[in-house]
């Protein structure tokens, strides 16, 4: 039996960890979440659930929302960004701009 090269090995250990850290690390829809740790941020996750437009509890001043309810919240909310057509709509434009800007006026000045 030929030996296996300890680069692989360890290779192969490591990629094991690495896979149960990033287990660990991934938010669970039962999770509950609070104002420092959202991705509205801390004002707007507050703000939202006082509003009622999250649910959401506050228990020792941490308002706490659910992982999957802020989730259905930023899934219901979340506007397209500009495309690439419109960029280059509005950079044609502006080079149109720049254009007009730089001729010489045709007005008579007086002297």
């Amino acid at each position: 039996m030929k030996p296996r090269d300890p680069m692989i090995l360890l290779a192969e250990a490591l990629a094991a960890v690495l896979v149960a850290i990033r287990r660990a690390a991934e938010p669970r829809a039962d999770e509950w979440v609070d104002q420092a740790r959202s991705p509205l941020g801390r004002r707007t996750h507050c703000r939202m659930v006082r509003q009622g437009k999250i649910h959401g509890s506050k228990v020792a001043g941490r308002v706490l929302v659910r992982r999957r309810d802020l989730d259905a919240f930023i899934e219901a909310h979340m506007q397209p960004v500009a495309t690439a057509a419109l960029v280059d709509e509005r950079a044609e434009a502006e080079a149109a701009l720049q254009k007009a800007l730089q001729r010489p006026s045709r007005r008579r000045r007086r002297p």
